[in-house]
């Protein structure tokens, strides 16, 4: 059993600061708090503590944690016309004081530029157009889909009813209301439930529900559900009930909410990075998917042949990894082969790594980033913006993660340039400080 859940002032159920932390330290091993150090005056004896206490690795930065009226001040700078900065600010710094991160000048700014890039500080975003366009989407859904049809020819009324809030809908949270008040119709009917348990083999509905709610990114940082679901939970959807994943969604599309989810997104793991780009790449395309594209810009560049540097070294159902083989994947194979062998299920294991910060430890990446120093006589990269073309309703423009990645660095820059003063300080874990060192740090 996890830990006891406890009602926030959002509504959503959340755990005590601690149970939380266990819960979710437990399920997603990336997770790192940044923490801030100084001050603290270590010994050989208080090391194994800190060790075990703290999480791989801290950031370490000389400026104090940032006042509310100087984040007001940041957030003014981006945004001038916003009415509600005092409220934004005070929910900036009760979101990293609760997820436990540096109030720092490179941090807030980083949350600052995303959030504006996503919704200009908006809770629940308008998207123009979103209800003629999710309406079409419905009507071809209804149309293809057999099962869908046989349910909407014994509910008629409710096939109406429901493209009618579709097509009325402004934001993600009124297409998304549009679902569930069509999921309840639905178990209204009788068998309906039952029937579908039986289909699911047992598993809880919800799963299937959320799995056909179209609406899958929301709030003011744009934030996958299904991420916020993992992070609260640390379980499947199909072992949630539809009431609790309702609770999450709700609290997203909150201001708190928006930025709780989204920050921890953004700098909730060990990333590694020398620039901020490519952080923000990741924000878009997917965690370390900037250090995937390099890691397929060696591959390719050793093979000689081209490779689509998208930053997914597999493919993938869903989120799990696909059993057929990706482009990156063959050409890996074909140039370890070339070069003293491959173990295929070996290399398949290293692969299956792709979105850990552990990656970078294994024999797959060591090997190909060997023999590129080799062949080439230079470092490999450690890092690119992948090559990724988006695509959703809400973009009425071409727009790449490049484009993405860019547009957020200039609002980081601008934010940047009138934040108090930081002296940056190279990102450590804690296993490679010394009881010295962390006296000197002190």
């Amino acid at each position: 059993m996890g830990p006891v859940k406890q009602r926030n002032k959002s509504g959503v159920q959340a755990t005590t600061r601690d149970a939380w932390m266990r819960e979710f330290l437990s399920s997603n091993e990336n997770f790192q708090p940044r923490k801030t150090f100084c001050g603290l005056r270590s010994t050989l004896g208080l090391l194994p503590f800190i060790l075990s206490v703290l999480s791989a690795h801290a950031a370490f930065a000389s400026a104090p944690a940032l006042t509310r009226n100087v984040i007001e001040k940041m957030i003014r700078n981006e945004a001038p016309k916003l009415k509600s900065i005092r409220s934004w600010a005070d929910d900036i710094t009760r979101v990293f004081e609760m997820l436990d991160f540096e109030l720092s000048p490179q941090n807030v700014c980083s949350v600052i530029a995303v959030t504006s890039q996503e919704s200009s500080f908006a809770e629940d975003p308008l998207v123009p157009g979103l209800g003629r366009i999710a309406a079409k989407s419905a009507e071809d859904m209804i149309r293809d889909n057999k099962g869908a049809s046989l349910l909407f020819s014994v509910l008629p009324a409710a096939r109406d009813e429901f493209l009618a809030r579709v097509r009325a809908s402004k934001t993600e949270k009124d297409l998304d209301l549009a679902y569930r008040w069509l999921t309840q119709q639905i178990l209204s009917v009788p068998l309906i439930r039952p029937a579908l348990q039986i289909s699911r083999h047992g598993n809880r509905i919800s799963e299937f529900f959320e799995a056909n709610n179209r609406v899958k990114t929301v709030g003011s940082m744009q934030v996958a559900v299904s991420f916020a679901l993992q992070s609260e939970y640390g379980a499947e959807t199909g072992e949630i009930d539809l009431e609790d994943i309702y609770k999450v969604r709700d609290y997203m599309y909150t201001r708190r909410g928006g930025l709780y989810y989204g920050t921890m997104r953004l700098l909730g793991y060990r990333a590694g990075y020398q620039d901020k780009i490519h952080l923000f790449a990741d924000y878009n395309a997917g965690r370390y998917s900037s250090r995937n594209a390099a890691f397929q810009k060696a591959v390719s560049a050793l093979a000689g042949g081209p490779l689509k540097l998208d930053g997914d070294l597999l493919l993938y159902d869903g989120a799990t990894p696909s059993s057929q083989t990706s482009a990156t994947e063959a050409m890996l194979r074909s140039v370890l082969g070339e070069n003293g062998g491959v173990d295929v299920e070996q290399l398949r294991a290293d692969l299956v790594k792709e979105k850990e910060f552990a990656f970078i430890e294994t024999e797959t990446y060591k090997r190909v980033r060997a023999l590129y120093r080799s062949r080439l006589k230079e470092d490999p990269p450690s890092a690119i913006v992948p090559q990724l073309d988006l695509s959703s309703p809400k973009i009425k423009r071409r727009m790449t993660t490049a484009d993405f990645a860019r547009s957020v660095q200039r609002r980081f820059d601008k934010c940047l340039r009138i934040a108090p003063t930081e002296r940056i300080q190279k990102a450590v874990t804690l296993h490679e400080l010394t009881p010295k060192a962390l006296e000197d740090r002190a």
